[in-house]
């Protein structure tokens, strides 16, 4: 019982962490949206020739740094992670855990893989994936092949939607990864 309790606490952990990065992600989209929109009615106004009112003052509540000081993270796309984690699972012969995953696709293939919690963003990167990609976790831990059996952990991918053995979660109380992904 305990081992499902942490389970389902890691998806949970997880599920958090996404709706942070994606709520982050959608604050720093409507910010850039509001300086295009007041340098297009900065030009407007240069433009038409008309002189520019006083510019009315808008407060924006921020709990991080401005915008312009947040450090850009070029990490590799999601896809180049995910298809580089099957060559190593794959070349390994058994599952891997994030911890094994994570030095072994940064130093190994040269990945970059950065941010707050860099083995969150990559979980979170495999999380989006795993079902374009292929992979499924396993309950006792490790990523592994979706379509290959795993006796050792009692994976058979024939008696396993992607989602249980993914996530080893009821299949109702979550949602695929890829409609997540299509709403980015």
């Amino acid at each position: 019982m305990a081992d499902q309790a942490l389970q389902n606490a890691l998806v949970k952990r997880d599920t958090l962490a996404r709706q942070i990065n994606e709520a982050q992600q959608y604050v720093e989209g409507l910010r850039r949206d509001l300086t295009r929109v007041d340098a297009f009615i900065a030009d407007w106004h240069k433009y038409a020739g008309v002189p520019a009112p006083e510019q009315t003052s808008y407060a924006i509540e921020t709990s991080g740094p401005p915008p312009s000081t947040k450090k850009v993270l070029n990490n590799s796309k999601k896809e180049e992670v995910a298809a580089a984690t099957v060559e190593l699972i794959t070349a390994a012969g058994r599952p891997m855990s994030r911890n094994e995953l994570f030095p072994a696709l940064t130093q190994k293939k040269g990945m970059r893989i950065e941010g707050t919690d860099p083995d969150m963003v990559l979980s979170t990167m495999l999380w989006r994936m795993m079902k374009k990609a292929g992979l499924v976790r396993l309950k006792g831990g490790g990523y592994w092949l979706r379509d290959k059996p795993y006796p050792e952990a009692g994976y058979d991918p024939s008696q396993y939607s992607w989602m249980d053995s993914a996530l080893n979660t009821p299949s109702n109380e979550i949602t695929e990864p890829d409609a997540a992904e299509s709403e980015e």
